[in-house]
């Protein structure tokens, strides 16, 4: 079991138990600060309330690299080391799976919640240099922005 660290209103330290069954690598909070959402090595992501109960399970084939929720909270956006990237309702139900040769290291959603960018090294090999693309929801069109990435990725 692999516990999770908050502040509190009266600035102490408690733990939640956010179970998985290996170690989380990444965590967000929804914009309403009432749900956090987890993902692990463990090949799964997860919902929470604030308070520690199980909402949903999101699952993959590898570990999940990262986890964000949309700008209106409304949809949840998961990667892994599957080479997928998936889009989510709520109660953990599928959207659209983006499949690529290599796996994705980091994705997110715009500020208006229309497009995604991710770091992939797509075209390259598994432990190689990484590009930035962009994937439009809408039209399903994909960018590749720039090649040569070593990072995570932040859209503001």
């Amino acid at each position: 079991m692999h516990t999770i660290f908050y502040s509190l209103p009266e600035s102490c330290y408690a733990p939640l138990a956010f179970r998985h069954a290996a170690q989380v690598s990444s965590a967000a909070f929804s914009s309403d600060g009432k749900k956090i959402l987890t993902g692990s090595w463990d090949k799964t992501a997860k919902l929470w309330t604030v308070a520690g109960d199980s909402i949903a399970v999101f699952k993959h084939h590898f570990p999940v690299t990262s986890v964000v929720f949309s700008p209106d909270g409304n949809r949840i956006l998961t990667s892994s080391l599957d080479n997928l990237a998936k889009l989510w309702t709520l109660d953990g139900d599928s959207l659209t799976v983006f499949q690529h040769q290599k796996k994705i290291n980091s994705a997110v959603f715009s500020p208006d919640g229309k497009k995604i960018a991710y770091i992939s090294n797509k075209q390259a090999d598994y432990f190689g240099v990484s590009s930035l693309y962009v994937y439009d929801i809408d039209t399903k069109e994909e960018e590749k922005i720039i090649g040569n990435v070593r990072s995570s990725v932040v859209w503001s």
